[in-house]
């Protein structure tokens, strides 16, 4: 949460999950019940492409992790989009682009 800007948008993708962009406070709270379910969270960055002019990066990764409610494992394929503020010290919006069949398996192993 450091690297967000006050005013950053978090933004996942597609839209068929319907949730609405989140700022910081609403990201932490959306995010925070999956955190306690994982550990040993392990993300692999596959491709990265900068677009320095328009401050922008996009990252390809997948990832991993154990349920720490013994009922599977956790995994993922993203597409991030991160937009920097003017300096690129932080980040102003990030798109998630997540495996739609992967999350929603995701969150019933993990929510029931």
């Amino acid at each position: 949460m450091s690297f967000r800007a006050e005013d950053c948008r978090h933004i996942i993708r597609p839209g068929s999950f319907s949730i609405p962009p989140m700022d910081n406070t609403a990201y932490r709270t959306f995010f925070t019940p999956t955190v306690t379910k994982i550990s040993n969270f392990k993300l692999t960055i596959s491709e990265v492409i900068e677009d320095r002019d328009q401050n922008k990066v996009v990252v390809f990764a997948t990832s991993t992790a154990d349920s720490n409610e013994g009922v599977g494992s956790y995994g993922q394929e993203y597409v991030l989009v991160f937009e920097f503020e003017e300096g690129g010290e932080k980040i102003k919006r990030l798109v998630e682009w997540v495996d739609s069949v992967k999350a929603k398996e995701q969150v019933k192993m993990l929510f029931g």
